[in-house]
């Protein structure tokens, strides 16, 4: 669970870059305070359960566990460095696609969320795979037994990766099954 304190102070920053909009992602929604209809209809494709409230910096009655900021003009160079500095505060600060840099406490990563879905399930992380492109999807693939990463992958996502596929946009998921993992 993210601290209250932190998502005040997050926030307020996002507040003050032209452009950025948020959603805070807790357990039973997501939480968006944006009157841009083209943002939350680009965004609400991605999370199917969420509200609308006044104020992100006020409490919700939910367990919020990440803050998932959005640019239009790309996260790398309109987010990340305003942001950056929240990792001194035991905060993971990721760049997550394109257009989207994700806030969480430092001890949660898609591999950990593998790792776990594994224990529970009596799964041996040897025998899975996992596919990525982003920065956020490293981990994963690094605890998965195969890590993919598709051919529209960052740089940095296919160093780590035990294999590349093709891109997004040509079923890379689709080829690999077919041509690397059956």
């Amino acid at each position: 669970k993210l601290d209250h304190q932190f998502i005040v102070e997050i926030i307020k920053t996002i507040r003050e870059i032209p452009g950025a909009r948020a959603v805070l992602s807790a357990k039973k929604k997501a939480y968006y305070e944006s009157e841009d209809e083209a943002f939350v209809n680009y965004f609400t494709r991605y999370y199917t359960e969420n509200q609308k409230v006044d104020d992100l910096t006020l409490e919700v009655d939910d367990d919020a566990f990440k803050i998932a900021i959005y640019h239009p003009e790309g996260s790398e160079k309109n987010i990340y460095p305003y942001l950056k500095h929240f990792e001194n505060e035991n905060l993971e600060v990721v760049v997550s696609g394109k257009y989207w840099v994700d806030i969480m406490n430092r001890n949660i990563n898609k591999g950990k969320a593998l790792l776990d879905v594994c224990s529970r399930l009596c799964i041996d992380p040897a025998d899975t795979a996992a596919f990525g492109d982003s920065e956020n999807d490293i981990p994963m693939l690094q605890a998965a037994g195969c890590g993919v990463a598709m051919g529209n992958a960052e740089d940095a996502v296919k160093a780590v990766a035990d294999k590349v596929t093709l891109s997004n946009n040509s079923d890379g998921i689709v080829h690999a099954l077919r041509h690397h993992l059956l």
